[in-house]
């Protein structure tokens, strides 16, 4: 039997996924490693020092360090037609640049207006669409290694901001993009896989009275069995009907962020205490909360308040969302952080601070969730949601109940929807370091 090479890749990473990409369009097998960007495993360092993904090893030992090098081994001679030489340097040169200064402003000291980065690459969509206008792709009627380049980069573009990116005037780049994304060869490449696990053993990277921090690459029967009732028997029967929703709720495993004394009720249809006067909330608020967010795309950007134990969080990062995670008590914070990374569910930013504030330098969010109930509607959070945008939080009214309630906003206006009554922590300002 011949050797596969090998893949390390990250799932959500654009260039990691046009490789993977090509390699399914060609039909190549491979041994999927998917890594944590934090935590390289020694194999992939040893060949790749640069320490980026993709790197793909050949059964000969030979090495590919760059996408466009991974899909160059693999492309058929058709995918090779056309100017897509210059497509792919535009793209991975001026695009990804301003791509970049527009998405993460904060990482670059040159960044003055977030929003002329867009602008530079809007003015590369606008000939994008003159061209689609002409052709299905980019270099005729039939997909070739041009669109699977750009796809990824024009995804993470269109994702920083949807309802921006959808009022555009951009109806073929818009239907170009929804076609590629729809289609097996994307879908297929974006399945969640579990962190690779290096087969060092852990006396080679722990001391030997120091637990591995990893979560086990297997649980106990009975509590799969416990979370597949959970679904079963808690949620469906309730209306929980999004596939995806189903999915992250059946496989994300909320005994994992309480302490194992609670292991046993994990699952049961009601809320848990968890550490700082906190709880976990009861898995059908969860999967209800995650389900009203169920008309956003995968990569939406989404603020949650109150990261708590990070079940919450989990459940969002499983539904492929771009999360950004803030909470107030320092410690909950941390623990989540360490429970989060154990499952390799990590959010794309956790932050401890006032969650009244929300997070400014991380907007325009395609929805706020907050696990804490409200008086009203924090101004804030209404600017940091974009056009369009959902507010998902309990609200507490004269009285003393509180209500679930979906906001849309247009303009500086929210419209409302009722969802019924519901039982939260109150939110509180400021920031506990305690």
């Amino acid at each position: 039997m011949t050797t596969p090479p090998i893949l390390y890749t990250f799932r959500r990473c654009p260039y990691a996924i046009r490789a993977r990409m090509a390699l399914k369009h060609a039909g190549i097998e491979y041994e999927h490693r998917e890594v944590v960007l934090r935590d390289r495993p020694p194999e992939m360092m040893a060949i790749s020092p640069k320490g980026t993904v993709p790197v793909l090893q050949l059964p000969d030992g030979e090495v590919l360090e760059e996408s466009m090098d991974i899909m160059l081994w693999c492309s058929p001679g058709e995918w090779l037609e056309g100017d897509w030489q210059e497509l792919v340097e535009v793209n991975d040169g001026k695009f990804k640049d301003n791509l970049d200064r527009y998405k993460y402003p904060n990482r670059f000291d040159d960044v003055e207006n977030p929003e002329a980065h867009r602008d530079e690459v809007l003015e590369i969509l606008n000939r994008y669409e003159q061209r689609l206008g002409e052709s299905r792709y980019f270099c005729g009627d039939e997909l070739s290694l041009a669109d699977v380049a750009l796809a990824p980069f024009v995804r993470q573009f269109a994702n920083t901001d949807r309802p921006w990116f959808d009022g555009q005037a951009l109806p073929n780049v818009q239907h170009w993009l929804e076609g590629i994304l729809a289609s097996e060869l994307f879908t297929g490449c974006m399945v969640k896989h579990e962190k690779w696990q290096s087969p060092t053993t852990p006396s080679e990277t722990t001391t030997p009275t120091e637990p591995t921090t990893h979560a086990e690459p297997t649980e106990a029967p009975e509590m799969t069995k416990a979370r597949q009732e959970m679904v079963d028997q808690q949620l469906i029967p309730r209306g929980i009907s999004d596939p995806r929703v189903i999915h992250a709720m059946s496989t994300t495993p909320r005994h994992l962020f309480l302490t194992p004394e609670a292991w046993p009720v994990a699952y049961r249809d009601h809320p848990l205490a968890i550490e700082s006067g906190q709880t976990i909330s009861q898995p059908f608020i969860v999967a209800m909360m995650s389900e009203l967010l169920a008309p956003l795309p995968v990569g939406a950007r989404v603020l949650e308040i109150g990261t708590g134990c990070g079940y919450q969080t989990a459940v969002l990062v499983a539904l492929g969302y771009e999360v950004h995670s803030i909470e107030r008590i320092a410690s909950l914070s941390q623990g989540a952080q360490q429970k989060l990374r154990e499952i390799d569910s990590l959010p794309a930013e956790l932050l401890v601070g006032d969650g009244m504030l929300g997070n400014p330098s991380g907007g325009p969010y395609s929805a706020i969730i907050s696990t804490a109930c409200a008086r009203r509607v924090p101004p804030a959070w209404i600017d940091q949601v974009a056009e369009g945008g959902l507010i998902i939080t309990p609200i507490k009214r004269l009285g003393g109940k509180q209500y679930l309630m979906r906001y849309t906003k247009r303009g500086r206006k929210l419209l409302k929807e009722d969802l019924g009554l519901v039982r939260f922590v109150p939110l509180l300002r400021g920031v506990d370091e305690s």
